[in-house]
């Protein structure tokens, strides 16, 4: 059955899938987002993220969620609303910028707009700190190879980072855009389907690193998933949109019915 399947796969039984959740963080917010406005998708959406916490964004396909990962990332340039960071205003800015403030960015689709396929593992790891790596506008191939292999040995990769990143397989793909921002220092992951189109064992690590990193470190990572099996494993808490609003706030305990009904615009009872 699927569950000895995940077992023999993973090395572990599936109610092992996801990583134990510690007590609710209680530190200060990393970032708050108020009235975020960025037609046609997302109208007035407010929340905010705390140091040590997976937080999670579900809704029904085009309701707004993507849009909202995207604005933070600095992809898209909303129409209105305010960002703080560790309490302080924040203005809307492009990827670079955003970057730069410790916010790295996995998208929905990999292998369109996170990876360059026809690059080695070590230069698309290290594409956010170029600059870092470069004296007088030439990069430190030695200094490279040491940042980015550290990152992706913490990241999990397994294989040669020599070899163009369309030669790895779907998880070490994903593990790569994991290792980029660890390299990077990043402080908030901006999580857009992060397990698509990876094997059970891959998901797994991705989901231990992940959490490893907000309970050692003070990270936090805003996830986006279809799957709301997956957000009650993984997250903290969820919040759900619905025709880009916010419409409710609830706990991974909460059902699966009850979060959908949320979704679809019903008035539920949540824990």
């Amino acid at each position: 059955d699927t569950a000895s399947m995940i077992r023999l796969m993973v090395g572990r039984a599936i109610d092992d899938l996801f990583p134990p959740r510690g007590p609710r963080s209680q530190a200060a917010p990393i970032l708050q987002v108020d009235g975020l406005i960025d037609p046609p998708r997302v109208y007035d959406v407010s929340f905010e993220i705390r140091a040590g916490e997976i937080l999670g964004i579900y809704g029904l396909e085009g309701h707004g969620q993507d849009e909202v990962l995207s604005a933070i990332a600095g992809a898209r340039r909303p129409v209105g609303g305010q960002l703080r960071l560790d309490g302080k205003p924040l203005a809307w800015a492009p990827v670079p910028t955003m970057i730069g403030h410790g916010i790295g960015f996995i998208p929905e689709d990999r292998k369109a707009e996170g990876l360059v396929l026809d690059l080695d593992g070590h230069a698309n790891v290290s594409l956010p700190i170029l600059r870092r790596l470069a004296r007088h506008g030439w990069v430190n191939p030695r200094r490279e190879r040491e940042i980015t292999t550290r990152a992706a040995g913490e990241a999990g990769v397994r294989g040669a980072l020599d070899v163009p990143v369309r030669r790895l397989s779907g998880g070490n793909q994903q593990k790569v855009l994991l290792a980029r921002w660890l390299a990077a220092g990043t402080r908030l992951f901006l999580m857009n389907q992060p397990t698509r189109g990876v094997d059970v064992g891959s998901k797994a690590e991705i989901y231990s690193l992940v959490r490893r990193q907000c309970v050692e470190h003070g990270k936090a990572a805003l996830v986006v998933a279809r799957e709301i099996t997956e957000l009650q494993g993984f997250c903290d808490r969820i919040l759900v949109m619905s025709r880009g609003r916010m419409v409710a706030e609830c706990s991974p305990l909460d059902s699966e019915e009850a979060i959908l009904a949320a979704a679809l615009g019903q008035e539920v009872q949540t824990s």
